[in-house]
Order: structure tokens, then sequence, then C-alpha cells
């Protein structure tokens, strides 16, 4: 454990507020909870110095309470909140559901739902199945004078088009009822699972799992780079994701890894970033995150070595060649050592043996002297024997390219 020591204004002392971590600009938001029931919502931003910040959002915000349930929905980027007290008293509850948009300028929007709700209640627990696209809940208190019923009830609100209540009728012993335990969602099993809480009269310690046992997949993200003395360009090629929202972390030497910027993966399948805060000599990091069938994917790590620049006598002509491709034969990616004679449109193609292009990158931007670009092949070109292609002013320079299947 490390106690953080967070700059900024500190938000009120409370408990049993809404919270989730925000993976795209990594910090944790909270809302509500008890003393007052404030409506505020915070922000702990863990970037470099962690610090404090309220956030003024737009539009309607939930009325102030504690006990509700909370998790973040990576798809859609956001985080939805179900039910919690109506007040700071002892009863009272609902049962709506609140999303705060955390693209942009953060916003409250009240759910619409359509099916028959669960009933209030507070103090449940939640998770979101990414696999499903839904959030699925479990117990809470009813928080009903003269009631004080702990359920046992499971329900899903399904996200696939109109937002759609129904309960869940599970196999197996359903456990006790309860309010106040801890849950969370296994992806690689999926399966909810669940400890300990209160049942009314005692403090549990049992360990519950709700399966359903079917597969999914993780995002498969392919990284490809190249650098100039002044900018890193990272072009990552973006499989089986479940959304579109996407951040970029970076890590320099001897660093920790940062969030630097949020992005969209396009139609192309494609999150293109970047990065002119970069200093030449030295090498960085970069990685993405984005929503898939198991949650957050991170992912596509690679190491980009920022080149020095490089002196052009002015009386000589700069050397132009396509210097080295590695490895070679080719397996996911190869690094593809290049020269260039001046800041003149210049084309890098990887070409089949009958003449067709397969991969195409502009390079004459990265101006004369050396260069080093690293080129993903996994999932884009079937394996064969390729010539990449150097083009620039007139002048070609080729090298040939064998590419192969990755083992099994």
């Amino acid at each position: 454990w490390t106690e953080l020591f967070p700059s900024g204004q500190a938000p009120s002392g409370r408990l049993a507020g809404a919270a989730v971590y925000d993976p795209l600009r990594q910090r944790f938001v909270g809302f509500g909870g008890t003393i007052g029931v404030p409506v505020d919502t915070w922000v702990l931003n863990l970037q470099d110095q962690a610090n404090w910040q309220n956030v003024p959002v737009n539009g309607a915000a939930p009325k102030g309470g504690y006990g509700m349930t909370s998790v973040y929905d990576a798809k859609n980027d956001r985080m939805l909140i179900f039910g919690g007290s109506t007040n700071d008293d002892y009863y009272g509850a609902n049962n709506d559901v609140w999303e705060l948009d955390l693209h942009g300028n953060p916003s409250w929007n009240q759910v619409v739902t359509s099916g028959t709700p669960p009933q209030a209640r507070r103090s449940g627990t939640a998770i979101l199945d990414p696999l499903r696209n839904r959030m699925v809940i479990y117990g809470g208190f009813d928080a009903i004078r003269d009631s004080d019923q702990f359920l046992a009830d499971t329900w899903a609100l399904d996200f696939n088009g109109t937002p759609t209540w129904s309960q869940l009728a599970p196999a197996g012993t359903t456990p006790v009822g309860r309010a106040d335990n801890a849950a969370a969602y296994d992806p690689i099993h999926d399966r909810m699972i669940f400890y300990g809480g209160w049942s009314g009269t005692d403090m549990l310690s049992d360990t519950q799992f709700l399966d359903w046992a079917s597969s999914s997949v993780e995002a498969a993200l392919t990284p490809g780079a190249s650098a100039t003395p002044t900018a890193v360009h990272v072009d990552w090629n973006v499989q089986s994701a479940t959304g579109t929202h996407a951040a970029i972390y970076r890590r320099d030497t001897g660093g920790q890894w940062t969030a630097r910027a949020q992005g969209e993966v396009g139609a192309n399948g494609h999150l293109v970033y970047d990065d002119p805060s970069v200093q030449s000599g030295n090498a960085y990091s970069y990685m993405m995150v984005v929503a898939s069938q198991r949650g957050e994917t991170f992912g596509g790590a690679t190491l980009v070595q920022v080149p020095s620049p490089t002196a052009v006598d002015p009386g000589r002509t700069a050397e132009f060649a396509l210097t080295g491709v590695a490895p070679n034969p080719v397996v996911e990616r190869m690094s593809v050592s290049l020269a260039l004679a001046s800041g003149a449109p210049a084309s890098l193609d990887l070409v089949d043996v009958a003449g067709r292009r397969v991969l195409n990158r502009e390079v004459g931007s990265l101006g004369a002297g050396q260069h080093r670009i690293d080129i993903a092949t996994a999932g884009q070109v079937p394996p064969g024997l390729y010539f990449l292609r150097l083009t620039q002013a007139g002048r070609v320079a080729s090298s040939r390219v064998a590419i192969v299947a990755m083992r099994q």
C-alpha cells in the first residue's frame, strides 16, 4: 500500500457514494455519499502528481443520496449508477438509472428504461457484463420502514437497443439476501463474483459465483510506428474491439505509464496518434486501451527510438536508400531502415510478386536523413514473397521480403 497525498481541494468526507475508475483518462470518478447528501461530482486525476478536481457537469444531475451501485461502461465511455437512498435518512430508496457521459464535458443523463424494473433499493451490488452489453445487479436493502428486506434477486439491464430490464433466474442455490457486499466481473471465466455483506442479522463471509461460462475475445492491438527527431507517429491496427473510444498511454524511460490523449478507432480499424512532445535521442513506449468483450483491453505496446537530427552537407546530395528490413522473414511486423534525399513526396510500398500494392506509407514528410519505420503485417498481409519499394523524385530502391505465418 502507498498512501496518496493529492493536491487540490478534496471533497468533503462521506461514505457509500458512487465511484468508478476511468481508464481512458487515468482517474477516479466519484459522486454523492452521506453527510448532507452532496450532489457534487469529483475526479482524482492520477496522471503524474495526483490531484483532486471538482467537475462541473452539464445538465441535470441525480438527487443526492448514498448506497447507489456504480459501474464503468468502457464501450460507451460512461459511469452508470442505479438505485440508492432518497435522502440522508436510513429509510427511503429509488430505482433510477443515471449515466455520467465522460466524453468531452461530463454530463449527467437519466436513462429511460423499458420492461418491469427492480424494486427500489440501496446498498446492492452491480457489475458491467461487457460480453452481453448489460448491467447486472444483485440484492440490496429495500429501505422500507417495517419491511427491512434484504433482497436476493438478480436483474439485468440490457443496453442492446432500448435499455430493457429483465429479472434473471439463475440455476443453483440462491445466496442469502444481503446488502453492502463487494462484487467484480471475471472476464476470463465469464462470471460475477461477490463476497460478504450484511444480511440484517449477520456479517457474511461467503464467496459466491454467478456463472454464464461463455467464451469471449480480447481486442487485438497491433502497433506500427515511425519517428523523426521532432515527433513520433503510432498507428494501431485494432481488431475485435466492442467500441471506438480509446486512449493512448506513454511511458518515458524510467517512468510510469501515463494517459496522454483520447482518440477514436476509425472505421478502417485503426487508431492513429502523433506525439510532438518528444526529444530527439530519447526512447518512448506507447500502448492503447479500448473496450472489448472482456472489458478494457490494454495492449499494443511498442518502443520507439526518436532519432537525433542528421546534418546534411548543403554542398552534397543527401543519400537515398532502402538500407535494411528486420526481421526477415517477417512474422508479425517489420522494422524498415531507409534514407531520404529530401523532404519531397516519397512512398514506401509493399508489393506482391504480381506487382500489386498491398501496403503503402507516405514517408516524404519525415524529411531528409536516416529513418526507421515499424510496419505491422499480422492480420493484414498473407504469407508469401514480397518486395519493399521506396520511391522519391523518380528514384527507386527495393528489397525482397518474406512474410511467414505465425505459429499456432
